[in-house]
């Protein structure tokens, strides 16, 4: 630094000019230019491209090579019970060489993990192949040490496609009146009209009376809006609203109004809207009568949007066999259709009292046929599995396909809780089984082999002969 500024102080005028790099010619400022640039990568020790590069690794360590000899000094390794086991599998003895049945070399216990690992490879085989890699080999148990290096293997445990687990189809418990449930669900309209991108759609879980509120975001600003200034004063107090675990639901300002409000919040399992099947299934219903709407009207979404729920309230559901204005009110939805002089009705005056109670009497008729149209489905036990591998749903080619394995803590038919994933609930669906984990192969042989080193020396020693005595 010190000569670079003494450097700079040197001249008593400098010029700046700009002028184009990187140019191939032969006029002044070009060959200035290049040569300016060729000094200052000499001076920063820039490698050009052409020039040879040298590739530096690590030094490993060789593994000796495997010949006859080497294989008898391993096989005299093994354990009195071990040789006895290959006696009675049928196996020989020559020259002091261990040989199969078939005659050929039984692997060594010192050399197994090495075999075992080369024939997995660097592209992580599967049994059949790993059983012709070792095909020069035999060993009583070859084939559940090839599958069980395999089963332990973190690699192809997170990489390997594997079926999850499937629950039976299941219902939500049905609702005994209307508002004590309500689903909500935001759904992008993609088309912005007048600020307005987004819908707040809300459906009574027992009714399926729906109400749509266009929102300009996706946040819990617009949640607390709708349900303090429009669905309460209009029906009430829900016992409990249901959603997905978004962010616009899932957040500390929507749980303080909650709170206040008396109002109790379930959350679905991640990454499963079918946990809001009725939401969903309403928010597409509304689109395609919005698309209708809009390709006979001319008018655009959000103008169209009160035609397209008054067509849905006043359509018989195919589930209840009843119109969700009918469910919700106990009468048909007024209308020109009901206006017609086709059949005579005998018009009664009643008082409110007597029109209160017919109405109270009409609609627990209902109650009643909705529930027989909505048994809920049999009770089936959750699934039985401790461990379980969780599907990773947003992953690159390149990414593991499973995370885990993971301790299951809390379950129910359709969902479940794991060890370390807080309190978040997982379908089934996304999950796979697995077993606890488990001793790697070496382990295994590295214990077994303490095991009998332990069991040769307690053999030998004269002090525990002694003490036999």
């Amino acid at each position: 630094m010190k000569e670079l500024a003494e450097a700079l102080l040197l001249p008593k005028k400098v010029a700046v000019i700009k002028c184009k790099g990187h140019n191939v010619g032969t006029d002044r400022v070009t060959q200035g230019n290049n040569a300016a640039d060729q000094a200052a990568k000499q001076t920063a020790g820039y490698m050009d491209r052409t020039e040879k590069t040298v590739l530096m690794c690590s030094e490993t360590e060789l593994q000796p090579e495997i010949d006859m000899t080497r294989v008898i000094q391993l096989q005299n390794k093994a354990s009195p019970q071990e040789k006895s086991l290959w006696k009675a599998r049928g196996c020989t003895e020559t020259d002091g060489l261990w040989r199969g049945p078939d005659g050929r070399p039984i692997l060594p216990p010192g050399l197994r993990q090495t075999a075992m690992e080369e024939a997995h490879g660097v592209g992580y085989v599967g049994v059949a192949q790993m059983m012709r890699n070792l095909g020069n080999w035999w060993h009583p148990f070859l084939k559940d040490m090839a599958q069980y290096l395999i089963k332990t293997c973190e690699q192809c445990t997170k990489f390997n496609t594997r079926p999850t687990i499937k629950p039976e189809l299941g219902r939500y418990p049905l609702e005994a009146k209307p508002g004590k449930e309500i689903i909500i669900d935001y759904t992008d309209m993609i088309d912005s009209v007048r600020g307005y991108r987004y819908v707040l759609m809300c459906v009574d879980a027992y009714t399926g009376w729906p109400e749509a509120w266009p929102t300009k975001k996706e946040d819990s600003k617009s949640v607390i809006k709708f349900l303090v200034n429009q669905y309460i004063p209009r029906y009430g107090f829900p016992e409990k609203i249901r959603s997905d675990n978004g962010t616009h639901f899932k957040n500390q300002d929507l749980q303080k109004v909650e709170a206040m409000l008396g109002l109790k919040h379930a959350f679905g399992t991640v990454y499963h809207p079918q946990s809001q099947g009725k939401v969903e299934r309403m928010n597409q219903t509304v689109k395609v009568k919005l698309g209708k709407i809009c390709a006979q009207t001319k008018l655009n979404w959000l103008d169209a949007l009160p035609l397209a729920l008054m067509s849905i309230r006043s359509s018989v559901n195919q589930t209840t066999k009843f119109t969700p204005h009918e469910l919700q009110t106990g009468r048909a939805f007024p209308g020109p259709h009901s206006r017609l002089p086709l059949v005579q009705h005998e018009e009664q005056n009643l008082t409110s009292k007597a029109y209160f109670h017919e109405l109270q009497s009409l609609v627990s008729a209902f109650s009643k046929q909705v529930t027989s149209q909505q048994e809920a489905g049999k009770h089936t036990p959750p699934p039985e599995a401790e461990w379980v591998l969780l599907r990773v749903t947003k992953r690159k080619w390149s990414e593991p396909r499973w995370t885990g394995p993971f301790q299951v803590t809390e379950r129910t038919s359709h969902a479940v809780r794991l060890r370390g994933k807080g309190d978040t609930w997982f379908h089934w669906s996304q999950c796979a089984a697995a077993e606890e984990p488990q001793r790697s192969l070496s382990e295994i042989q590295t214990n077994l082999q303490e095991k009998s080193t332990e069991s040769a020396d307690s053999e030998t020693d004269p002090t525990s002969t002694k003490g036999a005595e």
